[in-house]
């Protein structure tokens, strides 16, 4: 074997063993995306009675609106 096949095969090798250690270790030295938690809520069914009982439970909005104050007159110009 002469001196340029050595260096091809020791390039070569020095390039396999080089991917292999990358595989194996490249993810332990980078960071990684971790997805953000989920956020959940418990729920439960409620029947129509329920429903319509909360209803009735609840705050009625005002029929009619609040009369609104009249605005301030306006000042007389100064002759």
């Amino acid at each position: 074997m002469d001196r340029s096949e050595r260096i091809g095969v020791m390039v070569s090798g020095a390039a396999h063993l080089g991917a292999l250690l990358w595989l194996m270790l490249g993810g332990i030295f980078f960071s990684h995306d971790v997805a953000a938690p989920v956020v959940t809520a418990e729920v439960t069914l409620m029947s129509e009675a329920d429903f319509s009982a909360l209803q009735a439970a609840a705050p009625r909005a005002a029929e009619t609106a609040p009369a609104k104050p009249a605005p301030a007159p306006a000042p007389a110009p100064e002759p």
